[in-house]
């Protein structure tokens, strides 16, 4: 039969048969009818039976050739497309979040890291079937992330050979010849995910930036670019967390994931980003304001198919697998709007769940063939798990998720449609086969790029209106007044933790700048420019700098802030139309800005040079010369320790019960309702007529805070409409809004956003309307609607509105102008020691913000009150609302600002310079900063600074090779100058190596030093021949299979006692593996079966040989040395013995101030 395939694949000595060959081929040898049962070895014919529903009864020679003749159809383009496809074999990469693959040498904490791994290519035979070849193995190392060059010439990759005396680093492999060639070079540092550039040079990913997530110990990848030789490396992103996945689209784009949380959750904003090639224009491609996906990873453009994405759709807490999907931004650019699950083509549903994707069949790396085709790395997914009954207890269940997302089985290389039909094209049954890239040549896209401009420090923002947009919807013209841009500076180290919790989630935070719930990293206020009359503005920033933006009232307020952050290149100019505007619609036509007419601006600096912002600095000077006075007693509590947050903020349940005053809307009133989707404008006043027409019940909707609901709502989501009537001569005035949601709430006044909070509360809540808040309020009938969303758990709505009593919500002592001096709660700067974040926090640190141990064991946790009350940092990803929370909804600023204050007159008559006003409100709206710097404030011991001096420099030195090497970059390209030796290549000598090797060796003689190094020496050399001399075990000659001259050895002397053969560096390095090859010329030789591996330090590894003339590897633990010697040989049978080779792997030896987790031995 032509059709009959045989593909035979050799990895680690063990062969795999695939294919429907193997199974006619093994039905002839057993001589057994084709309809028996398919064998183990048959991986093709196994996916077969499984996608088909096949049991082994059900395969006979009619199946065969069917499903033979199906794979045909669904490969013929495939094979007259990429006839050569590279892929990897290696573990399944991640860790306890997707991103932390990079297992750096010396790691402040997390490594994943499992040794074993290929480079292979699968290669269509004149058979029409593909088969796999190895190009390159690795049993001690890790080769991934493969990515052909343009022309098709080269494999580049990432390969770290050796765990902790190596890293990754780029590579290629010369296609034509096998060659291989380290690119970048450098210990502690990981380089990978390499992405091609049509001119040779390549955008990776990289830990030169030596940073720590915020949320945990683990290093920071950001993007770089170098040349195809690897020179010029130099960094393009400046980001606070993981960037991953660097692509190139068909227009020139890098697309790639970035995981961003500034003032905000870490779990959920791991959407697409996109820049040029030079770095310039980084923005959101899809998904920095979505709860889902959770994570978008492997992205690739997909050919000729309008800027369509393939990706994976993915969790946090996970590896990188998930499920397979298309986006395309035409359709939206947030949650499921712009997105669709293929493979088959489903509903997409805008889940919010951490470890998205993990259960059931799994996907990672898609390469797409077309608009309809791709290539895929795929697991089926553990089908085995019995369902859990329903008493099941929290740790069963807990077994279940963690053994629902590990897989059992090693993901194999497979062909798939959008439809979900597939065919295997590898796999292997001890381990994944990975990352499937095609090796051929591809058109050359134009890129946008630009050289470095090194004497242009900045880059200019120019914003066309700031009030067009959903970021500042409900704001009236007129209201924003400057707009304050802030810098981020990112920990390069872990050193004490503290924890927050809300809405998105919970985190620990390493090296913590701020009490629990506040900043994640330090602030650093540039200054700010004013804001035109249209909204308009214009102004320069330093480039490099990761920089966000926060819009500010006539008092210096924050009306909205960015939750994220940009960057600019060097003489880049970036435009966008206004606050958190949505890209696909376009602005109106509003002709020529009054900021770009004016130019940039320079930033008007925040009350001096640009600096950290310091609570002991900037803040504690103002309570020591207007409060301490009275604020002096440590041992009172402030009167608002106990005010609870409600579920957009202010004051305690009591409290708003007795301010109430007259009820507006009551609870449990009867509202209109649909859980089907309405109209765009459904919460317009004129979609009311409409509303009318639909059901009309009771709240509570859903499952009520207490006892059962009046109106059953079960879906994930629902729509409510109602009215009010209030007074004709009705003026905006602040209002008590009694809520109860579960879960995400927006309630619409008249058509204007008033209120909008994510998470649940458990029972009913009330919360603080600002007049300004309630101002789409009018006299008559004003028109409410609400949306609710639900995504798991219990589920319920109801509402209430009253009037607020004059004075009804002032807390103790706020509205005081006079009186008597009384001793109150401390403001005083006295330190208080936090053992758990390793920082002395200062009284009126801790009193401000509210902050206690829960117990005294625990560490310090700071709330929000009605006083200070600042964004959480546990919010969700989705835009707040404008005023969502600081300085306008603190009283703090009510009670110290005159323009505020009651009356006019601010408590006890304080009188605050304006500076020190701006000051109050930027803390507040920076989110309570205590550190201007990461060494600020510090309660480390003598170890910890080491470790955070260790980190800086590393940082530093990374910080010096950029500058240099962007210089030599402009100096090569516009004076044609040769690219000298930078610092960082200079290190290529260093590389992970065989530190033993030296071809031009002699013996050293004995009771003399080595005139060169590495040198060999031993106590015996038979007959002092040349051939059998010491040196030549590391002359890098391995034939060994043979005698006489041709296979040169360290033969000794028969029956020598105390043998030892030795290898000196000359220097001390490290090691950790040790290869030997011993001569193999049998049965003319005997071999030593057992000898002993004995270092300069004292390390001592018994080791046992075997028969075979292959290379023989012993791994240790790494060790510094100076030299390493066999002895204590114990022969197989009584004969002659000899070594041909010994290698020993390893790097020279670098003085350290600094021991990382791992390394104490070296």
């Amino acid at each position: 039969m032509s059709f009959l395939l045989l593909q035979v694949v050799s990895f680690r000595k063990r062969t795999v048969v695939f294919g429907i060959a193997a199974y006619f081929l093994l039905s002839a040898v057993f001589a057994a009818p084709v309809s028996a049962a398919p064998r183990d070895d048959s991986p093709i014919l196994g996916d077969w039976c499984l996608q088909d529903g096949k049991t082994a009864a059900d395969v006979d020679d009619a199946y065969l050739r069917s499903a033979q003749k199906r794979r045909n159809e669904r490969l013929k383009t495939l094979k007259a497309t990429y006839p050569k496809i590279v892929f990897t074999k290696h573990f399944d990469i991640g860790g306890s979040h997707y991103a932390y693959t990079e297992a750096q040498s010396d790691a402040q904490a997390e490594r994943n890291f499992v040794r074993g791994s290929a480079l292979c290519l699968l290669e269509l035979g004149d058979d029409g079937e593909y088969r796999e070849k190895t190009l390159l193995s690795d049993l001690n190392g890790v080769i991934r992330d493969p990515a052909v060059t343009f022309d098709g010439k080269r494999i580049l990759f990432a390969w770290k050979k050796s765990d902790r005396l190596d890293d990754y680093h780029l590579y290629d492999y010369d296609v034509a010849d096998g060659r291989v060639r380290q690119l970048t070079f450098g210990n502690g540092y990981a380089d990978y995910e390499p992405c091609p550039l049509p001119n040779g040079d390549i955008v990776f990913n990289s830990t030169r930036c030596v940073q720590v997530v915020d949320c945990w110990l683990t290093e920071v990848s950001n993007l770089y670019r170098c040349d195809r030789d690897g020179r010029f490396l130099r960094r393009l992103s400046f980001d606070q967390v993981h960037t991953n996945h660097p692509s190139l689209m068909d227009d020139g784009r890098i697309l790639y994931t970035r995981w961003d949380y500034n003032d905000r959750g870490q779990i959920f904003p791991q959407g697409l980003f996109q820049m040029n090639a030079d770095g310039t224009r980084q923005t959101e491609f899809y998904g920095n304001n979505s709860w889902f996906p959770t994570t978008l990873m492997h992205a690739r453009g997909i050919p000729d198919d309008n800027g369509k994405v393939i990706a994976i759709f993915s969790g946090h807490h996970n590896r990188q697998y998930g499920k397979v999907g298309i986006v395309d931004t035409s359709q939206g650019r947030q949650e499921n709007s712009g997105t669709r699950l293929i493979a088959p083509v489903r509903e997409t549903k805008a889940d919010r769940v951490d470890s998205w994707g993990q259960k059931g069949d799994r996907f990672s790396h898609p390469y797409p063939i077309n608009g309809r085709e791709f290539l895929i790395s795929y697991n089926p997914g553990n089908t085995d798990l019995p369902p859990l009954g329903p008493d099941a207890t929290e740790k069963e269940k807990r077994d279940r998720r963690d053994r629902e997302h590990t897989l059992r089985t090693p993901f194999g290389l497979y062909w798939f449609n959008d439809r979900g039909e597939r065919e295997l094209l590898a796999y292997d049954a001890k381990i994944s086969c990975n990352q499937p890239v095609p090796l051929a040549a591809r058109r050359p896209v134009q890129m946008r790029d630009s050289l470095p401009d090194p004497s242009n420090e900045f880059g200019t923002f120019t914003m066309q209106d700031v009030y067009f947009g959903p970021g500042m919807e409900g704001v009236e013209r007129g209201t924003a007044r400057t707009l304050r841009v802030i810098a981020l500076d990112f920990r390069s180290v872990g050193i004490g933790k503290n924890a927050n919790g809300g809405p998105a989630g919970g985190a620990m935070v390493s090296t913590p700048v701020s009490i629990s719930h506040g900043t994640w990293d330090v602030k650093i206020p540039l200054g700010d420019v004013p804001i035109h009359e249209d909204g308009s503005a214009s102004f320069v920033v330093p480039a490099k700098t990761p920089v966000y933006f926060q819009i500010l009232d006539e008092n210096g307020h924050c009306i909205q802030t960015m939750r994220s952050w940009a960057t600019l290149q060097p003489g880049e100019t970036f435009s966008c139309i206004g606050c958190h505007e949505d890209k696909n619609i376009a602005a109106p036509p509003s002709g020529i800005s009054m900021a770009t007419r004016k130019g940039a601006q320079r930033l008007k600096p925040f009350y001096g040079e640009a600096r950290g912002f310091s609570f002991a600095r900037e803040i504690q000077p103002i309570l020591d010369k207007h409060c301490i006075e009275c604020h002096h007693d440590a041992q009172k509590e402030p009167p608002y320790r106990f005010a609870k947050i409600g579920a957009a903020g202010n004051k305690p349940f009591a409290d708003f019960e007795a301010a109430k005053d007259k009820p507006i809307l009551r609870t449990a009133s009867p509202w209109h309702y649909t859980t089907e989707t309405p109209a765009q404008n459904w919460m317009k006043p004129e979609y009311f007529e409409t509303a009318r027409r639909l059901p009309l019940s009771k709240g509570a909707f859903g499952n009520a805070p207490s006892g059962k609901p009046n109106t059953d709502w079960s879906t994930p989501d629902l729509w409510i409409w109602g009215t009010v009537e209030l007074p004709e001569d009705w003026q905006p005035q602040p209002l008590i809004l009694q809520c109860f949601h579960d879960e995400e709430i927006d309630l619409f006044v008249n058509g204007k956003k008033v209120f909008s909070e994510s998470g649940h509360t458990p029972k009913y809540e009330h919360i603080y309307l600002e007049a300004r808040e309630t101002a789409s309020f009018r006299g008559g009938t004003n028109f409410l609607a609400a949306h609710i969303r639900q995504t798991g758990g219990g589920q319920g709505v109801d509402l209430g509105l009253w009037s607020v009593k004059a004075g009804g919500l002032a807390l103790p002592g706020e509205n005081e102008t006079s009186g008597k001096t009384l001793a109150a709660f401390s403001l005083k700067g006295d330190p208080v020691l936090d053992r758990h974040a390793k920082r002395y926090w200062s009284q009126s640190y801790l009193n401000l913000t509210n902050s206690q141990k829960p117990k005294p064991h625990e560490p310090f946790t700071g709330r929000q009150t009605p006083v200070v009350n600042w964004i959480n940092v546990q919010e969700g990803p989705s835009m707040l609302p404008p005023y969502k929370a600081g300085a306008t909804r603190s009283r703090l600023m009510k009670m110290l600002d005159p323009n505020l204050a009651v009356g006019g007159r601010p408590h006890r008559d304080v009188r605050l310079s304006r500076e020190e006003l701006d000051k109050l409100a930027a803390w507040i709206d920076l989110l309570v900063p205590y550190c201007g710097d990461y060494l600020e404030a510090n309660a480390w011991d003598d170890k910890e600074l080491q470790k955070f001096a260790y980190y800086e420099k590393k940082r530093a030195d990374m910080k010096e090779m950029d500058r240099e090497n962007v210089l030599r970059l402009v100096a090569h390209h516009q004076d044609g100058a040769s690219a000298t030796e930078s610092r960082e290549t200079a290190v290529s000598n260093n590389a992970y190596r065989n530190l033993a090797l030296n071809p031009d060796a002699v013996d050293v003689v004995q009771d003399q030093s080595p005139k060169f190094y590495p040198a060999a020496s031993s106590n015996s050399v038979c007959r002092g021949a040349a051939e059998f001399a010491a040196s030549n075990g590391i002359d890098g000659k391995t034939a060994n299979r043979g005698h006489g001259s041709n296979f040169p050895s360290w033969g000794p002397d028969r029956n020598v006692k105390d043998l030892w053969w030795k290898v000196e560096f000359g220097k001390p390095v490290h090691t950790d593996r040790v290869v030997i090859r011993i001569r193999a010329d049998f049965p003319h030789d005997t071999y030593w079966k057992e000898c002993t591996i004995e270092c300069s330090n004292g390390f001592k590894k018994r080791i046992n040989l075997k028969k075979t003339a292959e290379p023989q590897e012993f791994l240790f633990p790494p060790q510094r040395i100076e030299w390493l010697k066999l002895c204590e040989f114990v022969p197989e049978t009584d004969g002659w013995a000899a070594l041909s080779e010994v290698e020993v792997y390893g790097i020279d030896a670098v003085s350290r101030e600094y021991v990382a987790p791992g390394t104490e031995g070296l």
